[in-house]
């Protein structure tokens, strides 16, 4: 494979400079046999055997000056690899200046990252924005008359205070979108404004295929915070080889500028999702891209950390087409399941868009959920027959008292609906071991008996919602005297 030109040109203008300021690396360069083409070929063969998919720019440039100043290095064959160049983005003075000022005003304006305080003490109030001293019956409809700041009133002892919250910037960086996380500290001291540290700490940049590579300090060996940087250490290339190592910490971010791909599907400050994450999404997956167009970002946020988007996405459409916002998403999709288990016409609105989500999601859950119980108790009929049919003709009475096996899975279930309790819920009727009896009397259920198989005692005895019985000793002794009955089926079963 052919390196592509903009390769050929990075590694170009970097040998030509150091050509230029390095006489003896000039000689190497000027070797015959040596070729601009040969030395990318190069490259690409020493990146292969590394097994990396990404490299720092000094490795990359290394093998280049490697490649001329030793003889008989050529490259063995194709490869068939993609190069993906990143360029640093080198910023005058005064594009900082207007960077960080920007990002002061929408850290500022972001409430969720710092809401503006005023500290009310016996002697009065201090804004911690502007630093201003008022008394209390100064505050003009909740803002500091000073600076004009909506504050909130806090009262407290404390003179100084320390809040941090995680920026990200991003803006277009040639044929890539960058991302800047910045960690924002806002320092705060009775009687003085507040001072704002911005720190950087990682930079991603994405091409429009929805590639990454990223590019941070080194983090804090001893630390157990993924966010805790050592920013005295310079900005290299990483490798994320765990969730650890990722960096998708954040409370506010703001889009400066934009690739024209990136500006075409919808992308902007308004997600409540990572931006890199939001960003990747747009440009990779079609229908979350309707979805942010269509303003809906609760369901862009919802399909984009769930998934499920593709199954869901006529009755999405349905949604669309009638203007409807569920409450919630999740009880929705659970809904649209439910709907689907039960064979209704999901793509009916009248199903998909109700009213009062909470009852419909209440009601058709239920349904499927009596219908999974069905169908598991229909496949389960005919193991419980063959374990427990033996027993099926023992009847125990004692005056108006009769205990009998519940002979069907069916009659387990009116039996727990009955009685309010697990007896059919837990799947009683699976266990090999164990035999369920029902106790009754003319005038109705008394208690559902488990009995077991093994050594014939009565492990538990319950009436309705688990309470005791008021007859128990009765009916574990009616039981217990007719154990050998058990025993002699058992034994005739073989």
């Amino acid at each position: 494979m052919k390196a592509s030109e903009e390769f050929k040109k990075t590694i170009a203008a970097y040998l030509d400079e150091r050509a230029r300021t390095d006489a003896a690396f000039a000689a190497s360069y000027a070797k015959e046999g040596k070729s601009l083409d040969g030395c990318c070929a190069y490259i690409l063969q020493a990146a292969k055997e590394g097994g990396c998919a990404g490299y720092a720019d000094d490795e990359v440039f290394g093998w280049a000056v490697h490649y001329y100043d030793e003889d008989g290095l050529e490259a063995k064959g194709g490869i068939n690899a993609r190069v993906v160049v990143n360029h640093a983005v080198e910023l005058t003075p005064e594009e900082v200046e207007a960077a960080r000022r920007r990002a002061i005003d929408d850290v500022y304006n972001a409430r969720r990252m710092f809401a503006p305080e005023a500290w009310r003490t016996r002697r009065g109030c201090h804004c911690t924005e502007c630093g201003s001293a008022f008394a209390d019956g100064e505050l003009r409809r909740g803002c500091c008359p000073s600076c004009g700041r909506r504050v909130k009133v806090v009262d407290t002892r404390r003179r100084k205070a320390t809040g941090k919250a995680w920026f990200v910037a991003t803006q277009k960086a040639g044929k890539h979108q960058l991302f800047r996380r910045f960690l924002v500290t806002k320092r705060m001291e009775a009687g003085k404004p507040a001072e704002y540290l911005y720190q950087e700490a990682v930079r991603q940049f994405m091409d429009m295929d929805g590639r990454t590579a990223e590019f941070a300090r080194k983090r804090l060996g001893l630390s157990f915070y993924r966010d805790a940087f050592n920013y005295g250490t310079p900005m290299t290339r990483r490798r994320a080889r765990r969730y650890a190592d990722t960096y998708d910490f954040w409370q506010a971010y703001k889009a400066y500028s934009m690739t024209p791909l990136l500006k075409r599907n919808g992308f902007d400050s308004r997600s409540e999702l990572d931006p890199l994450d939001t960003a990747r999404r747009l440009l990779c997956e079609p229908r979350l891209e309707t979805l942010y167009k269509a303003k809906r970002y609760r369901a862009f946020a919802h399909f984009a950390v769930h998934g499920g988007i593709h199954y869901y996405w006529p009755q999405v459409k349905t949604c669309l087409r009638n203007g409807y916002e569920p409450s919630d998403w999740g009880m929705w999709t659970d809904t649209v399941h439910a709907l689907q288990e039960l064979g209704r016409d999901t793509r009916n609105a009248a199903y998909t868009c109700p009213d009062d989500l909470k009852a419909a999601h209440d009601r058709w859950t239920a349904l499927a959920r009596r219908k999974r119980e069905e169908k598991t108790a229909k496949e389960s009929e005919a193991d419980f027959r063959r374990q427990k049919g033996a027993y099926f003709g023992i009847v125990l009475t004692k005056g108006d008292l009769t205990v009998e096996p519940l002979r069907s899975v069916e009659e387990y279930r009116r039996e727990g609906d009955a009685m309010h309790h697990c007896v059919y819920a837990a799947s009683y009727y699976r266990k090999p071991d164990t035999l369920i009896l029902s106790a009754h009397t003319d005038s109705g259920r008394l208690a559902t008996v488990e009995l077991s198989l093994t050594d014939f005692r009565v492990l538990q005895c319950r009436a309705e919602h688990n309470r005791v019985p008021e007859r128990e000793a009765e009916i574990v002794g009616l039981i217990t005297r007719n154990a050998r009955k058990f025993m002699e089926c058992r034994r005739n079963a073989g």
